[in-house]
């Protein structure tokens, strides 16, 4: 695995990438063990993926070559970091040039990187809170083995809705740069 590091990222079985369905299964144990099961398979996908965000601002602020391999430290300059590169944003946000920036520019640039997180990780956390309600439906009609049917239904089915919406948005902003300024679709699709 040395060799190959994207190895569990490009796996896949049966036509699912066994990442995320790790982390969609993880989602359905956790949301299964839950009182709040729909929110507790979501929370677990986003924990998972602060703890790298962390890691990996962490290694960003001791300049790290993205390839090198991540030490203990990181976690803890990524904390820090985090929190800089964010108020950073914010600064740029409301046209500041200098300055160490406030509060207020932190929560925007927090913000913003909420906004731009769940865009780039939509089919993942969505099939997260897929899964964790199919648990809960799975849980109603069959008991613990529709727990687990449940749970990877609704985690596969919800992921592959955002992937379909997603490409009929593509397509129709593709159709709609063809455009020139001004002009306006009147076509209706």
């Amino acid at each position: 695995l040395k060799h190959s590091s994207n190895f569990i990222q490009n796996a896949e079985l049966l036509g699912l990438n066994v990442e995320s369905t790790g982390t969609f299964a993880l989602a359905t144990t956790l949301g299964f063990a839950s009182p709040i099961a729909p929110f507790a398979g979501f929370a677990a996908v986003v924990g998972v993926d602060t703890l790298r965000g962390t890691v990996e601002a962490g290694k960003r602020s001791r300049h790290a070559k993205k390839e090198e391999k991540a030490n203990v430290t990181d976690f803890f300059r990524g904390v820090g970091y985090s929190a800089v590169e964010a108020t950073h944003k914010g600064m740029i946000r409301r046209g500041a040039t200098s300055g160490r920036g406030n509060v207020v520019d932190w929560v925007v640039g927090t913000t913003e990187n909420t906004g731009e997180y769940l865009n780039k990780n939509k089919e993942k956390v969505g099939s997260a809170g897929g899964a964790s309600a199919g648990v809960v439906v799975g849980t109603l009609l069959g008991g613990p083995v529709g727990a687990v049917v449940g749970g990877i239904v609704g985690g596969v089915a919800t992921r592959t809705t955002i992937h379909e919406i997603d490409k009929q948005v593509d397509k129709k902003h593709a159709k709609n740069s063809d455009l020139k300024p001004g002009q306006l679709a009147l076509d209706g699709t």
